[in-house]
């Protein structure tokens, strides 16, 4: 199993680059030391192409039904009151209890009740 290099949808896809490389000796037939080198390997990559034809299923629509839109509200109505997160009159700070007093205030002052 090999893996995927490219997909393309509604053009060609980029080839393999090992497909596009070519041997040292496609330039210079000449060459004594590419005489040897006549044998041609099958390449790694393989192209698919994969075709899907839509049109068999495709049916004319006669009549477009619309929605009854009244019942679409109430029904929306309905489930985001059901659904929705209750509010809550609850605060944090009510839990904690004030600093303590590091100086008296009414001898700081100077403020007495008598």
């Amino acid at each position: 199993m090999g893996q995927l290099e490219s997909i393309a949808l509604f053009a060609g896809a980029e080839p393999c680059e090992m497909a596009t490389q070519k041997s040292p000796c496609a330039n210079d037939k000449h060459d004594p030391d590419c005489e040897h080198q006549q044998v041609t390997k099958k390449g790694c990559c393989e192209d698919q192409t994969v075709v899907i034809e839509g049109h068999e299923d495709l049916t004319q629509v006669t009549k477009v039904a619309v929605p009854d839109f009244q019942m679409i509200a109430v029904l929306y109505a309905v489930v985001s009151f059901l659904f929705s997160a209750p509010a809550v009159d609850y605060y944090s700070y009510n839990d904690y209890s004030p600093p303590l007093i590091e100086r008296d205030i009414p001898v700081l002052v100077q403020s007495f009740l008598i």
